[in-house]
């Protein structure tokens, strides 16, 4: 028989696996698990998995935690354990708690985010965990992206109270940026704080941007405040930015204001740009103000 004919053979096996595991799961998860055996085809293996997960008969789960922690090939375990994550049972949790233990750092990422995808309060206790004592910045920069995904009370509390200690650039970034999308008051005036007074300016600059991506008319006065402060042209420049991202009036009026006083050259040019993306009445007339000189 040819290799084609043979793997459509399989193909058909397939579909007819997956319309009895609906009907009759003792006699399909049998038949699955040969052919996850590994002599067979890669497609085929991966797409009896997939049949595999859509059963939630415990020798199911049990294969599919056989088959994370123990399969020959590194790419069906990680299958395994991206499917693991696409259940929230305690049992498949804990099994992705003992592997994570002897892994690699690709296979800890690949857990890392499984523990992102459960709806399971010991999943998100996990990641506050392994964002805390993780010794390396990496796999804690991944966990804390995946933790600032979730917005629920506890894990955005967590982000809270871990970021001042934090020392590593890109996890402050990670930080911030589910601070930005959580929504959350408490977070929202965490970035403000850390825009004022971040002894970072790189930092700074990052939280003024993310401001700018939830910036609300309450945000204009404080940005102002911080542009008149600064000296640095970076930090205002995202400011302006900031500013421009405001909708509503408010935003053009006080970038006008801005460009009537700054005498900073590059500056100006920067606020007359954003001006001109507005399409505000107020900024069309200034513009043409600006042009009868």
């Amino acid at each position: 028989m040819s290799h084609h004919a043979r793997s459509t053979d399989e193909e058909i096996i397939l579909v007819a696996i997956n319309a009895l595991i609906g009907m009759d799961a003792e006699k399909a998860i049998p038949m699955l698990e040969k052919m996850l055996r590994d002599d067979q085809s890669m497609e085929i293996r991966k797409q009896a998995l997939f049949v595999l997960t859509q059963s939630h008969d415990p020798k199911a789960i049990q294969i599919l935690i056989d088959m994370a922690t123990k399969d020959a090939s590194q790419e069906m375990r990680e299958l395994a354990v991206f499917w693991i994550g696409q259940r929230s049972d305690d049992q498949g949790f804990d099994t992705l708690v003992d592997l994570y233990k002897g892994a690699d750092s690709r296979m800890k990422e690949k857990i890392i985010f499984s523990f992102s995808q459960m709806r399971n309060p010991k999943a998100a206790a996990k990641l506050i965990e392994l964002d805390r004592s993780e010794p390396d910045a990496e796999l804690r920069n991944r966990a804390c992206f995946w933790m600032s995904q979730r917005h629920d009370e506890t894990t955005q509390a967590a982000l809270l109270d871990m970021y001042d200690s934090e020392k590593d650039l890109k996890i402050k970034e990670s930080m911030l940026m589910g601070f930005a999308q959580s929504g959350n008051p408490k977070a929202r005036a965490k970035i403000l704080e850390i825009a004022q007074s971040d002894p970072d300016p790189e930092v700074r600059s990052r939280a003024i941007f993310w401001l700018g991506l939830s910036v609300g008319d309450d945000m204009i006065p404080k940005l102002l405040e911080i542009y008149k402060k600064s000296n640095e042209t970076d930090i205002k420049k995202q400011v302006i930015f900031a500013i421009s991202q405001a909708h509503g009036e408010n935003g053009v009026t006080a970038l006008i204001n801005l460009a009537r006083t700054e005498q900073d050259m590059e500056l100006k040019k920067q606020i007359v740009f954003w001006l001109g993306q507005s399409h505000s009445e107020a900024a069309i007339e200034y513009l043409q103000e600006i042009l009868q000189k």
